[in-house]
């Protein structure tokens, strides 16, 4: 079995081609024989994608049901099996099919959008995508709730430390001139600037190894 057109170009909800087009689309933004898809820069514009079009449903048309979703993105007059897709997606999240749902929000907008893409593509979502992947998407169409990323906390983190390096160099200066006359006698602005290239150094270091670690982990 081949891989899935939705997973070969980027576009875990089969999304197809509007005008203008979807931020991070590719070329003209169709691929396949009939064009009938939009190819995106990376799983992460292709969620971006899907989720600004499940907020275009809640703003402009005012629909916030499983059912109002589903029958607009894959409607029978596109020979979809629309009522299995419905119970699908519900069976999927806990939602009922007319529960009125705050779209907008991260656990809403997470839960509908990965049961769909488990649709869409015929797998557990796991096989294909990342959760990270489906995260960085949300926050990218504005939705503001979508909770940090392991690595962004790693990052804060590290920032902090970085700050506490700094504001505690000038005591490691004097410590090290109780045992080091030579180098307390240095110009104090020329340590102090020494030190301080040493903790953003050594920081950056953290921050790119932190990241390389990351990407390793899939995170």
């Amino acid at each position: 079995m081949g891989t899935p057109a939705g997973v070969a170009f980027h576009n875990p909800l089969n999304m197809r081609p509007i005008q203008p087009p979807f931020e991070g689309t590719v070329g003209s933004g169709t691929v396949g024989a009939a064009g009938e898809f939009t190819k995106f820069q990376s799983n992460v514009f292709g969620f971006r994608a899907a989720a600004r079009n499940l907020i275009a449903y809640f703003d402009r048309l005012g629909v916030k049901t499983i059912r109002g979703i589903i029958t607009r993105w894959a409607p029978p007059s596109d020979n979809n099996n629309t009522e299995a897709y419905i119970t699908t997606v519900c069976n999927k999240t806990g939602y009922r099919d007319t529960e009125e749902l705050a779209l907008k929000s991260y656990e809403v907008a997470y839960n509908i959008l990965h049961a769909m893409t488990e649709v869409e593509q015929g797998a557990p979502f796991a096989t294909y995508f990342k959760q990270w992947e489906l995260d960085d998407g949300l926050r990218r169409a504005g939705v503001a709730d979508v909770p940090a990323t392991p690595l962004r906390k790693r990052v804060t983190a590290i920032g902090g430390a970085v700050a506490t390096v700094s504001t505690a160099a000038p005591q490691i200066q004097a410590a090290v001139a109780q045992y080091a006359p030579d180098f307390a006698q240095s110009p104090s602005m020329t340590m102090r600037t020494l030190w301080h290239v040493a903790a953003f150094v050594g920081g950056a270091l953290a921050v790119y190894g932190s990241i390389q670690l990351a990407r390793k982990q899939g995170v």
